[in-house]
């Protein structure tokens, strides 16, 4: 009994270290795939000295990531005719998330890991540079009773630049 166990952890470990590979190679290949841009951002009418640079995932994400966009005020636009997740966790600090079921042309960053969007959101990128300046937007907010879908502004951030790389 013993030996089927040992033989059995031995498998496991194997099958682990073989989808740590996987996720690797997998990662590596949709990093230098990807297309990059970057967000200029303005934090209480200040131009911050760096761009946020992200890695988008526009192999993955095709649609999400370069649909057609025809007004700017947020309403729906994008037509997603097949709406189908990719499959990158929501596990870690800096992914760019995206709600395809609402084909709107809202975005969200983790600063985090955030599980509880796997069901609901698609990954469309990843910040690769100036977290930091997310962080610190976040701080403004710590302690604060407010509410992410319309409570009290504390500080204005503008994008007031934004495009490919």
């Amino acid at each position: 009994m013993l030996h089927q166990y040992d033989k059995l952890k031995r498998q496991q470990e194997e099958l682990e270290r073989k989808e740590k590979e996987i996720k690797e190679s997998t990662d590596a290949y949709i990093f230098n795939v990807s297309k990059y841009c970057v967000l200029n951002i303005a934090i209480n009418n200040i131009m911050c000295d760096q761009s946020i640079r992200i890695k988008l995932f526009d192999t993955l994400a095709p649609v999400a990531c370069g649909g057609t966009v025809s007004i700017n005020d947020g309403s729906k636009l994008i037509n997603i005719k097949d709406k189908q997740f990719n499959q990158i966790r929501h596990d870690r600090e800096g992914l760019i998330l995206m709600n395809i079921n609402e084909s709107i042309t809202r975005f969200t960053i983790t600063l985090g890991p955030a599980e509880e969007f796997n069901e609901e959101c698609t990954v469309i990128g990843e910040i690769v540079d100036s977290m930091e300046i997310l962080k610190n937007i976040n701080d403004c907010f710590a302690g604060a009773d407010v509410q992410a879908d319309g409570g009290i502004t504390l500080t204005n951030v503008t994008i007031y630049s934004c495009g490919e790389q």
